[in-house]
């Protein structure tokens, strides 16, 4: 009787951790999906084969493909802006990133997991434009809103990682990367 009932508590806890694993490569796939929906359009919308194009412009192209893919679905929204805000914080547009995601942010539901990576990239994006007290604080406030075991902080981790690397904290950079990266495993 004992075999059996641990047998039966080992059966559980091995679905209980399929399940979750689940609903993270749904969830993964999802946002995937999006991406690539965001992708095809600025490249099927966003260019001509007959134009010459600054990167500012496709930029601002992108931007209003993002918003105009998202008015009917939040979660491309969220992930077409979050790739043209990484894309101007990875070009050191701050000022833009921080407009781009405010945009976004203010119009997305709350309960939304994808929103998290975007409070986390416009609070890097606002440290990089004097505001790290506050940029850190917003980061760690959204990295404590999940369950230790939740894959979705690992963004927010990966620029808490960055905003320390930033910092000369060298040793925090580390632990927040360590931490990202067992979030999205």
């Amino acid at each position: 009787v004992l075999a059996l009932a641990v047998g039966f508590g080992a059966t559980v806890w091995q679905w209980q951790r399929a399940e979750t694993h689940r609903a993270r490569a749904v969830e993964m796939l999802a946002n995937s999906e999006a991406t690539l929906e965001f992708m095809t359009a600025v490249l099927r919308d966003g260019v001509r084969n007959d134009e010459s194009l600054t990167i500012d412009d496709l930029y601002a192209r992108s931007e209003a493909i993002a918003e105009q893919l998202g008015r009917s679905d939040p979660r491309t929204r969220a992930v077409a802006s979050d790739f043209v805000g990484k894309w101007y914080i990875n070009h050191d547009q701050f000022d833009r990133a921080d407009q781009v995601l405010t945009r976004a942010i203010d119009s997305l539901p709350e309960s939304l997991p994808a929103r998290s990576a975007l409070i986390c990239d416009r609070a890097y994006a606002r440290s990089q434009l004097g505001h790290a007290e506050e940029a850190a604080a917003t980061i760690d406030r959204e990295i404590a809103r999940y369950a230790p075991d939740d894959p979705a902080p690992s963004a927010c981790l990966e620029q808490r990682a960055g905003l320390a690397n930033d910092l000369n904290e060298g040793q925090r950079a580390l632990e927040y990367s360590l931490q990202a990266l067992q979030h999205f495993e």
